[in-house]
């Protein structure tokens, strides 16, 4: 923990800081002297990389990749290798086993499964999850359905650690349509914006947005203030810059 201080868990800390990277990558359009620019974009890269986190490493390699479709894969090559040395960079960081690590989100995702039909439409009401969390999963050892290597991952979880399966839990299948509505037509509107007319700022939020969203499927960003706090701001940043493209445009 000596490398994160005081802000948290790594995996936390590798998720705000895939969702911020893009948008460092534009900072050339303030910044004069190109030393500043590559500082800007070295120190969170490093950042990330020193988390050790592989939820962090996906996200990088999403936004990677939605970079490349924003743009059509125009100079393609360093993309791909960008994604290369992510992924081969994944069984190498220094974070608990991947097998174990792996294991234990399907344990809570099995247990939460079984009662997704219990509440479909608006779920148990927000921040449900970790009281019905308790309840089932003590009625899964009591069934008898947990096995001898489940029992190391046994006990109090308050989030899903994926963010649709809890959204889904809190708020039912209208909750998580409107969550995935919201991102679909985001990300929609960002690609006909940036097709139109290439800015470097709509590209990189949108790109943010991605890998939050792909930290998502592991882990529960958009349930912690800070990283929603970043996801709500680059949608803004997103719809703003184009707005002010538009009006640029008309005058």
């Amino acid at each position: 923990m000596r490398v994160f201080g005081t802000l948290g868990n790594p995996n936390f800390v590798a998720a705000f800081l895939a969702g911020a990277l893009p948008v460092s990558v534009v900072l050339r359009r303030w910044l004069s002297r190109r030393a500043l620019v590559a500082l800007a974009i070295a120190l969170p890269t490093a950042a990330l990389l020193a988390t050790g986190s592989r939820a962090g490493l996906l996200a990088a390699t999403s936004l990677l990749i939605w970079l490349g479709i924003v743009r059509r894969f125009r100079g393609w090559r360093p993309i791909i290798a960008g994604v290369l040395v992510l992924l081969g960079l994944l069984p190498l960081m220094p974070a608990r086993a991947l097998a174990p690590t792996l294991s234990g989100r399907l344990y809570i995702w099995r247990v939460t499964s079984s009662h997704l039909l219990e509440r479909p439409l608006f779920g148990y009401g927000p921040g449900a999850f970790e009281a019905k969390f308790i309840e089932w999963e003590t009625a899964y050892w009591r069934e008898g359905r947990g096995s001898a290597d489940q029992r190391q991952f046994a006990g109090l979880q308050a989030h899903a650690h994926n963010d649709y399966l809890e959204v889904l839990v809190d708020r039912g299948w209208v909750g998580l349509l409107s969550l995935l509505v919201l991102i679909a037509s985001f990300l929609v509107f960002a690609f006909q914006q940036t097709t139109r007319s290439p800015t470097g700022l709509m590209a990189a939020g949108s790109a943010g947005l991605v890998a939050l969203a792909t930290v998502a499927f592991v882990d529960f960003p958009l349930h912690r203030p800070t990283e929603l706090c970043l996801f709500w701001t680059l949608i803004a940043v997103v719809y703003l810059e184009a707005e002010q493209r538009t009006s640029a445009a008309g005058s």
